[in-house]
Formats: structure tokens, C-alpha cells, sequence
């Protein structure tokens, strides 16, 4: 909780607000529920990355479809842990657990055009932009442009 509440601002600066409800304990709980109720269902891989008890980063596969084995991935970090490799490292962490324990085809995730860590980070790990959605996402009072991405995984 402490994590999504003491980022938020930050967060906001380049993904869409969840807006005032979201942050109370009670709808934070609720999403937390919500997260390891589709884990149970093998719909989504929550992880966190933590250094000294604090959480750095959020990694999830989410919309896991086991029919194409393809899933969604999506990541956040705190910002004092920007630029300090921590997406790399657990998006690197991600794909592999991706390809080697769920044997997973492919990933797609989305970074907007005006986060370039954030393309960064998917185009080192082999990511290939795929498309551009014009007004994807609303950031403050405006919509704006993000790139698709996808990564098909083979066994390695």
C-alpha cells in the first residue's frame, strides 16, 4: 500500500490517474484481493521487487491466455529507484520465468511515446514496436500516444 500511495504522484506523471478512491486503504486492499484472486485463476503474475523491506518495483503479467500463451506485461517503479536498472532487471526477470516456467509464445506490452526509459527498458530486452495508439492513454488532462510492443519467446 505504502508503495502505490507514496509513488502516486510520481506514477501519474506518466500513466493514467486511478483516481482519489483508488488510494484508500479499503479499495487498495481491494485491489490487492483482486490480484491474487486472478494469480489463483492463472490470469496474472503479481510480483514486487524489494530492497531493505521496501518495494522498488510492481512486474506483472496480466491477461494471461493460456489458448495463444500470450500475456500482457506492465511494470512500475518507485521513483526513487528510476534509473537505477530495477525495471530492466525485473522486466529480464519476467520474460524468463515467461519463456522457462509457463512457456509462454509471446508478451505485448505499451509505453507511452513519452516515457523513453520506459521504451528502453522493453526495446533492450528484445521488444519490437509493433504499432502506435494514438490517445491510448490520458495523463493529466491529455490523451496521449503509446507505442505496442511484443516480444515472441522461444525456448532458449
Amino acid at each position: 500500500m505504502r508503495f502505490e500511495v507514496s509513488n502516486r504522484h510520481w506514477f501519474e506523471r506518466f500513466i493514467e490517474a486511478r483516481g482519489d478512491a483508488f488510494y484508500a486503504p479499503d479499495s487498495i486492499r481491494e485491489h490487492i484481493d483482486a490480484c491474487l484472486s486472478e494469480y489463483a485463476r492463472q490470469q496474472t503474475y503479481p510480483t514486487v521487487i524489494i530492497d531493505q523491506g521496501a518495494i522498488l518495483a510492481r512486474v506483472n503479467l496480466r491477461q494471461v491466455d493460456w489458448s495463444s500463451r500470450q500475456a500482457r506485461l506492465g511494470y512500475r517503479v518507485a521513483q526513487a529507484a528510476a534509473g537505477r536498472g530495477v525495471a530492466s532487471f525485473g522486466v529480464a526477470a519476467m520474460i524468463r520465468r515467461a519463456r522457462e516456467e509457463w512457456r509462454l509464445s509471446a508478451l505485448e506490452a505499451f509505453a507511452s511515446l513519452e516515457n523513453p526509459a520506459s521504451q528502453r527498458v522493453l526495446e533492450k530486452q528484445g521488444f519490437d514496436v509493433t504499432d502506435r495508439h494514438p490517445g491510448m492513454a490520458r495523463v493529466g488532462d491529455r490523451r496521449i500516444d503509446c507505442l505496442g510492443y511484443r516480444l515472441a519467446l522461444s525456448a532458449r
